[in-house]
């Protein structure tokens, strides 16, 4: 086997020399391999596992063992080979019980997806007691492989218009034969990172190597670094250069060994650049986490001119192993406090972050998203310096995964953007083939002034892999090479059209890059001269065009990405967006405030007034057409209830034809403060009854009252005055009783009716307090009684009202009767029996009471609250005198009051003429 001078790692990929051995025994080769396993040393342990199973190539032990360092070694094939054969030699699983997670994480790294699926699958249906960390390592791997299926052709499969035919990956002129990494493009010089060099002094042999950074000037063959000698020091590995945006201070890591290992420990330094471009004396800088890994370092400059220094670090605290940061820098150079990328970090690696200015995007690779194999790029951008609005295919979450209420239809292109805290950002990307692969693909930057870009990966099973300078056939290793890729950029023209034949000048054209719940804001232009409009897009990216104009209805189109992918040299993706007036309908309904039930036949105004509106007769919908950049004002109104508004302000641009929907809540009036009052014959209802209830109705005692009775009032009261202007006086007082008390009364009380039905009938919901009263002619145990029954006989009217039209109302109402006052102090106590009203199919629940305050009815309509109130006081006088005489017939009476109604504003009474002299 060929000895390889390559280890790769994720902060620097070191060499190992492997040591030779002669004629040493087969437990030597052993013996030395697991040292040189404990060691990290993987590629000599796997070299010399490969001499002890030369011994005896039946051990399956040292085969496992060679195909574990292997695996570790990255010489993928070679590992897999070795648990293959293990497998077809009948290896137990007993012995072996992770050798199917083994022969997974093999297949996965080589692309080989299926085989990857069955293992991993086959792995967790019988994972024995292997370690929480393989089994959750398993299971992210096999949604991984399950993932790229998706993405990653079969084998053999005909390409064509994928990124591997369209963006071919090339080699830059500086790789070697060693580990190189750090691709960094500045003022057309080109800098990398190279492990190559041999540390002197080491303490170990064979010597460790260290790594420095190379400048590559366009006319030079190979990379030098005469004007960076004062970053390179003997015991230390300088790597990463990154420079600010004026080109005078240079970002970069210096690491060191830890002790006698392989193991690193990185720090991030800063140094002045000079005009000729030489380095001057390195400073740590001062926000490194002491003891932990400060590496990656890159800046981004904010189109509002403000820089941050990006970075990788697994210091305490993240999320996961290494997490990203970035801390902001100062006009002076100083750093202010370092951030976590907590939406971008995972419970894995994530590294090696690049912010692209021109497009305000940020590149990191990682381990713990969705992956190929290994390492990823992938891509995302600040929202803080992104204008967005949110996709139309999907209203859930906004580009940053958050939940939004907005409505697609309510945004408007440009005119609606929005601008976030500079902490939030999109739902990464993951970049596809060919940049990414099975294996890790590290280091992404990328460059402006060249449509290109650059990052390291350790791929060999791409086709130009026997390019690369460490690849070797049969050993089928490759570590880090930079690779450079071609940003291909297609033409994409829109024209604007009114209609097939007619352009259609001065529209604001806008184009989005389509994102995970999202579209990104790239650009917007309007030519108030010509209709057409020509983007460059990049392929490869799926876009959104869309187009606006105040007066008339958007139009947008999509350019999906394998669109972008098949489109040749030389030619163009057009889109024709056509612009027509639009629709804007509003719907206003009426609805009751109490229950939001409709409420139909309405008054409903529009200002300014329109004459578009339609509706339906008897119901509560609303329609108008209205236009664009207008300010409208609604206003419903119904009789018995309070009127209420709306506005409406129509967008100048729209996308889409709209419906805008208001809803109008009107609340019922309470009923007017009306005191009605009821006048009764002596003894009515149902004269010597000694219950509190009656089936007489009022109807019936007024009709007996005024057709029976009114005639004795005047011939036992009134002829009987002493003279004849007493008798006059006498008469002139009975009719003004019965005009406008009893007859009046009556008709009151039919007004009442007619205002408790409407009331009643627009589900509004009241208290009537019924108070009887009697004159002092009986006992006062039976006044009260007489007096309940006189309240009775209120309510059997409203029963019995123009046929019954209340009953389906008051089949919900509820009686209540004071109970405590029918008691009269010394006499018996009455209870109140429950009113037997089945003979007139009356069926109203009663319920007595105590208290002065009577009890709630919860869910009641109606409630009819009955307070007796007996005798009152009047004349002291006997015979006629006390049935006939007005004081006496004012003293019979019910008073129907409503609670909780409106008050209404006090009658204006005219003053009295002025008298002639």
């Amino acid at each position: 086997m060929q000895m390889l001078k390559k280890y790769i790692g994720l902060l620097l990929l070191l060499l190992s020399m492997i040591t030779g051995l002669e004629a040493q025994s087969r437990q030597q080769f052993i013996d030395k391999a697991e040292e040189d396993y404990e060691y990290g040393d993987y590629a000599n342990a796997a070299y010399l596992y490969q001499e002890a199973l030369d011994f005896d190539t039946t051990d399956q032990n040292i085969r496992f063992r060679l195909g574990v360092s292997n695996l570790r070694y990255r010489a993928y094939n070679g590992a897999l080979r070795c648990f293959d054969r293990l497998e077809q030699d009948g290896a137990s699983l007993d012995s072996f019980p992770q050798l199917p997670y083994l022969q997974g994480k093999a297949a996965q790294s080589l692309g080989q997806y299926d085989r990857a699926i069955i293992h991993f699958s086959f792995f967790l249906n019988k994972p024995g007691n292997a370690p929480a960390y393989t089994i959750a390592d398993a299971k992210r791997q096999l949604k991984n492989a399950l993932w790229a299926e998706g993405i990653v052709p079969p084998p053999g499969t005909n390409n064509e218009g994928t990124q591997n035919k369209t963006l071919p990956i090339l080699y830059t002129e500086v790789n070697t034969e060693y580990d190189d990494f750090g691709p960094f493009f500045e003022r057309g010089q080109f800098y990398s990172s190279s492990l190559r060099f041999p540390m002197k002094k080491d303490s170990i042999k064979p010597n460790r190597l260290a790594a420095r950074v190379l400048l590559k000037n366009s006319a030079e063959d190979e990379p030098t670094n005469p004007s960076l000698e004062s970053i390179s020091q003997k015991t230390r590995i300088a790597a990463h250069s990154a420079f600010n945006a004026a080109g005078t201070t240079v970002y970069f890591t210096y690491c060191e060994y830890v002790m006698d290992t392989l193991s690193l420990r990185c720090d991030l330094y800063s140094a002045p650049v000079s005009t000729n471009g030489t380095w001057g004396t390195p400073k740590k800088l001062p926000i490194n986490a002491s003891g932990a890994n400060n590496t990656h370092p890159n800046v981004g400059m904010h189109p509002d001119s403000s820089e941050f220094l990006y970075f990788a670090s697994d210091r305490s605290g993240g999320k996961g192993m290494h997490d990203l940061y970035r801390a902001p820098i100062g006009a002076d150079g100083t750093l202010g406090g370092v951030e976590s990328l907590d939406q971008l970090n995972t419970n894995l690696d994530d590294v090696t972050p690049f912010y692209y200015a021109p497009q305000s995007e940020l590149y990191f690779s990682t381990d713990g998203r969705n992956t190929l194999g290994g390492f990823d790029v992938y891509r995302t951008s600040s929202i803080d310096t992104s204008t967005y609005h949110a996709s139309s295919t999907d209203t859930s979450t906004d580009c940053a995964g958050m939940s939004t209420n907005t409505s697609p239809s309510s945004i408007i292109t440009n005119i609606y953007r929005h601008s976030i805290n500079t902490n939030t950002w999109m739902t990464p990307v993951h970049l596809g083939l060919p940049t990414n692969s099975s294996f890790n693909d590290v280091y992404y930057t990328r460059f402006e002034e060249q449509d290109t870009a650059y990052f390291a990966s350790n791929r060999h099973n791409n086709p130009e892999a026997k390019y690369a300078k460490s690849f070797n056939e049969e050993e089928d290793v490759c570590c880090n090479e930079i690779y450079k890729i071609e940003i291909e950029k297609i033409c994409f023209e829109v024209t604007t059209w009114q209609d097939t034949e007619t352009d259609l000048n001065s529209t604001t054209v806008t184009l989005y890059e389509v994102l995970p719940n999202c579209q990104r804001f790239i650009v917007s232009e309007t030519h108030p001269n010509n209709n057409r409009y020509e983007f460059k897009l990049e392929k490869g990216r799926k876009y959104v065009v869309t187009a606006v104009k105040r007066g008339l209805k958007g139009n947008e189109a999509t350019v999906d990405s394998l669109s972008t992918m098949q489109v040749k040299d030389g030619e163009c993706i057009k889109r024709e967006l056509y612009l027509r007036p639009p629709t804007i309908k509003l719907r206003v309904v009426t609805l009751k405030k109490s229950d939001r039930s409709e409420l139909s036949d309405c008054m409903v105004d529009l200002s300014p007034p329109l004459n578009n509106t339609t509706s339906e007769s008897d119901t509560n919908l609303y329609t108008y057409n209205l236009e664009l950049g207008r300010h409208y004002d609604i206003s419903g109104s119904k009789e018995g209830y309070t009127s209420d508004s709306a506005s409406v302000d129509t967008p100048l641009f729209i996308l889409n034809d709209t419906v805008i929907c208001r809803e109008l809540l009107l609340k019922l009036k309470p009923m007017r403060c009306l005191t009605q009052t009821v006048f009764f014959h002596n003894d009515i209802p149902e004269e010597g009854n000694l219950n509190t209830t009656t089936r007489d109705d009022y109807i019936k005692t007024y009709d007996t009252y005024i057709n029976t009775h009114k005639n004795d009032y005047y011939t036992k009261w009134a002829d009987k005055g002493p003279n004849e202007r007493s008798r006059r006086v006498r008469s002139a007082q009975l009719d003004l009783f019965f005009s406008k008390e009893v007859e009046k009364g009556a008709e009151d009380l039919k007004k009442f009716a007619d205002t408790l039905k409407d009331y009643l009938a627009n589900n509004g919901s009241l208290t009537v307090t019924l108070q009887g009263f009697a004159s002092p002619r009986a006992k006062k145990s039976y006044n009260k009684k007489l007096s309940a029954r006189r309240c009775i006989s209120v309510i059997n009217y409203l029963w019995n009202y123009e046929g019954g039209d209340l009953r389906q109302y008051m089949k919900n109402a509820v009686i209540l009767i004071n109970n405590k006052a029918l008691e009269v102090p010394g006499q018996e106590v009455y209870n109140v029996p429950s009113p037997s009203y089945t003979d007139n199919n009356m069926d109203i629940l009663v319920v007595p009471y105590q208290d002065t305050v009577p009890p709630p009815q919860p869910g009641k309509q109606l409630i009819f609250d009955i307070q007796p109130q007996g005798e009152t006081k009047g004349p002291a006088v006997r015979g006629p005198n006390s049935i006939y005489a007005p004081p006496a017939a004012f003293l019979r009476y019910v008073e129907i009051k409503v609670k909780g109604c409106e008050e209404q504003p006090a009658e204006e009474i005219p003053e009295p003429p002025i008298r002639e002299d």
